[in-house]
């Protein structure tokens, strides 16, 4: 995606080089599509964005000590 990006090529240049480059390991159309609007508001990032609620695991050191514990 980078590479799409500095080479300032159009949505539709980028999700075809994408797939011609990737074949079936290429992202779905609609994700290249986010990423790039993401991009032309210079606010493309790879990081995970914060978020309220569950958290993204819930293994925890302390739920496994106490697993271990009951075990």
């Amino acid at each position: 995606m980078y590479h799409v990006v500095v080479n300032v090529l159009s949505i539709d240049q980028s999700l075809e080089e994408m797939t011609l480059g990737l074949k079936n390991d290429c992202l779905h159309g609609t994700t290249i599509f986010r990423w790039y609007r993401e991009s032309q508001r210079s606010n493309f990032t790879l990081e995970d964005a914060e978020r309220k609620g569950r958290p993204r695991t819930s293994v925890t050191e302390e739920n496994h000590y106490c697993c271990e514990e009951n075990a």
